[in-house]
């Protein structure tokens, strides 16, 4: 395995901002998914067992995308884009 050449040019402003897209991504998703939690049951009338099975198809979805989508992007893009 050869090193990780270092970053240059346009990747040296690309990581960072990247870095921080993927920081405010994250957060924006777990906001909106506890106040899914938290709102769902009054606004949409969802019982427990419906709330379980919408976290757990998007749970579903995540590991899909992991095991399916994921290595192919790698593949095609290269490990270090």
């Amino acid at each position: 395995v050869s090193p990780v050449p270092p970053v240059v040019g346009v990747g040296a402003v690309a990581q960072p901002l990247l870095r921080l897209l993927a920081v405010m991504l994250g957060w924006s998703l777990t906001l909106s998914v506890s106040t899914y939690g938290l709102f769902a049951p009054f606004a949409l009338g969802y019982g427990q067992s419906q709330l379980s099975a919408t976290f757990s198809a998007g749970a579903a979805c995540t590991i899909l995308v992991q095991i399916a989508l994921f290595p192919r992007l790698v593949a095609a893009l290269g490990e270090h884009l």
